[in-house]
């Protein structure tokens, strides 16, 4: 009965356009099992029904029960299933809006939408434990990003939920990501141009989905503090130039992901009329692959690696520039690091050290194949004694460059010390607490004055 306060149900709901939706008023509790729909009888064959699949909303009007804006609805151990025939009939189960809905094991199949939000939801009217909604939706208008986490918190379904901050175009990446301070793909995204984030801070969900960017960086961070994730595990990010920039003494924080280009993941950048931007990069788990330095750091910029796996196609996985306006810090604690070549003349390298850059390498394991595992020019450099490296021969070379220098380098070599070639910021500054020997290009022991 509508008019109790408590209701446990053992409901089956047949066609009657007269009396859906049934509304909600004052405070209301129900429990127990609900059939939608019989063989016989398509549930909401009502024109008023948003079709699945379109692209409009689910409004009030077209839910089975719709909470009023003063209501209150408890939902405690409700179950509902829904026949094939009324799959496509439905436009949601539970409508909610204004009104104040807490649902404790709620569970509702992937086939219809059991729970629909309205554009003014607030997350602290809605909770969700312990349940499994299988379909969701989150109005388009709707900003407040709590009640996706809330929902999602609560709800043990791998659920399909649809919200404001979906995307499936490159055209709305920018303004959604302002608008909610995050964004989901939902489809595979393709760009012309840079998605530019000029001082935007937010959170960028991949979600198994690809961004291609067909010139220049894929995405650019200026100024702004910017996470990337991919909770599907499948999603990536490739461009022709770096997949992701980041510049202006901006963040980004990597937590999943594949990214391709002529470079990875870039922390700052050389820009023609104002020097090298600083930007800073801390990686957590991602898979990067590039043609140059997968992780190049530039200017006063910042890089931290905690896990993932990083391929150089043509260069060192790690680098500097040998100018002496870079001064940056870069903290390597794991990961796994593969340095290949196809250059003729030159070598593979892990980590290049050209500049007044500091050093801080605690672990990681280095595969290099024709190279060596780190070239020193110059700063500071603190190896400690969970660094690996692996050197392989790949095409049999026995000796290379590596950067601009024309110092030749022999391969075969882990930890290689150059002084000769006289970098603007001086003789490096190294500790090794490593299980491998400095030595000089021509593989001798390097014994410096400035080693500690």
């Amino acid at each position: 009965s509508r008019e109790r306060a408590s209701a446990r149900l053992n409901l089956t709901v047949d066609p009657d356009d007269s009396y859906f939706p049934i509304t909600i008023n004052g405070t209301k509790k129900i429990s127990g099992s609900m059939r939608i729909g019989e063989s016989r009888y398509p549930v909401f064959s009502s024109s008023t029904a948003t079709p699945p699949g379109s692209n409009s909303r689910v409004a009030s009007t077209d839910a089975l029960f719709v909470v009023a804006d003063d209501a209150s609805l408890e939902i405690e151990n409700l179950s509902a299933t829904v026949s094939s025939e009324s799959e496509n009939k439905v436009g949601a189960i539970i409508y909610v809006n204004q009104g104040k809905l807490t649902a404790d094991s709620f569970t509702t199949p992937s086939t219809v939408t059991g729970l629909a939000v309205g554009p003014d939801a607030k997350a602290g009217r809605i909770s969700v434990t312990d349940s499994s909604i299988g379909k969701i939706e989150i109005d388009e208008n709707n900003t407040d990003t709590g009640i996706y986490d809330e929902i999602m918190s609560g709800n043990t379904a791998d659920a399909e939920i649809t919200t404001g901050f979906d995307i499936t175009s490159a055209d709305d990446f920018v303004s959604v990501l302002k608008e909610y301070g995050k964004v989901r793909l939902i489809g595979d995204i393709t760009s012309d141009t840079t998605l530019l984030l000029d001082n935007i801070s937010g959170s960028i969900n991949l979600n198994g989905y690809s961004l291609t960017v067909s010139s220049g960086t894929g995405i650019q961070i200026n100024a702004g503090n910017v996470i990337i994730e991919d909770t599907a595990g499948t999603g990536s990010i490739t461009a022709p130039g770096a997949a992701v920039m980041v510049v202006g003494d901006g963040t980004v924080t990597i937590n999943g992901g594949s990214y391709k280009g002529q470079f990875g993941i870039t922390a700052g950048a050389n820009t023609t009329n104002s020097g090298f931007v600083p930007g800073h990069v801390i990686i957590n788990n991602a898979t990067v692959q590039s043609t140059e330095f997968t992780l190049p750091v530039w200017g006063q910029s910042s890089l931290v690696v905690n896990n993932g796996n990083f391929t150089a196609t043509d260069n060192a996985v790690i680098g500097t520039n040998g100018s002496d306006e870079h001064k940056g810090t870069i903290t390597v604690n794991g990961g796994v690091f593969n340095g290949h070549i196809s250059s003729p003349s030159y070598i593979a390298c892990g980590i290049y050290a050209a500049n007044g850059t500091t050093f801080n390498i605690n672990g990681g394991v280095f595969n290099i194949y024709d190279g060596v595992g780190m070239v020193i020019r110059s700063g500071i450099s603190n190896i400690g004694e969970d660094m690996v490296i692996n050197l392989y021969s790949e095409n049999g070379l026995s000796e290379g460059l590596v950067g601009d220098s024309k110092i030749t380098i022999s391969t075969n070599s882990h930890l290689v010390v150059d002084e000769e070639s006289n970098y603007p910021e001086g003789k490096p500054v190294i500790i090794n607490e490593s299980v491998y020997t400095l030595v000089n290009p021509d593989g001798t022991q390097y014994v410096p004055s400035t080693t500690v």
